[in-house]
Formats: structure tokens, C-alpha cells, sequence
């Protein structure tokens, strides 16, 4: 049987400014069959800063204990591109699993 995970991106506060950076995401949903003997799955969220300015990640939070997430740095200058490495304890859960993970910056 197979564990589908689905893990969504949120951003908070909202990048509305017209002088800010800007987080782009390659995707902000990934989509992971695990096998039911699997732990962990682990997943990978790629992002550009397509903004003018430079973004700093105050926090990376996931919604659940069962979730851990890292960036390999907090700053990113304009243009450079970064990743989000998110792993999830899959044992013993079942069918879909739906997790969140809040991108905070000082924008």
C-alpha cells in the first residue's frame, strides 16, 4: 500500500511590498508515494529570490511534530537560489497526509 504526502508551502507576512525580495517557488506542492515500511520521506522545495532585494527567513516552521524542515542558510541576494529540505515521519501512517510549512521573512 502506498502513503501519498503532500506537503504546501505558506508564507507569512504576505510579500506585498514594492520594495521587497521576492521568494519564488519552483513548486510550492510536492507529492511523495512512500511504501508503508518507509520511515521518514524526505523532500526538497527550490526557490529563487526573483526580487530586488535581498530576503532574510526568520523562521521556517512546520505545522506538526512529525515534520522537520532546514535551509542551509537564512539570506539570499537577488536572483540567488536556495531550497527547503523537509522530512517526514512516515511510519505507521496511512492514506494522504497534507502538511504545512510556514516560510517566515523580515520583508
Amino acid at each position: 500500500m502506498k502513503i501519498l504526502l503532500a506537503a504546501l508551502l505558506a508564507f507569512s507576512p504576505l510579500i506585498a511590498s514594492t520594495a521587497s525580495g521576492q521568494l519564488k517557488w519552483d513548486s510550492s506542492l510536492v507529492e511523495v508515494n512512500a511504501s508503508p515500511e518507509d520511515v521518514d520521506a524526505r523532500l526538497h522545495f527550490p526557490f529563487v529570490n526573483a526580487g530586488k532585494y535581498r530576503v532574510n527567513v526568520t523562521a521556517v516552521v512546520p505545522a506538526c511534530g512529525c515534520t522537520t524542515a532546514h535551509m542551509d542558510k537564512s539570506s539570499y541576494a537577488p536572483g540567488e537560489r536556495g531550497e527547503i529540505t523537509a522530512i517526514f515521519n512516515v511510519a505507521g501512517r496511512m492514506g494522504v497526509q497534507e502538511k504545512t510549512i510556514r516560510v517566515m521573512t523580515d520583508d
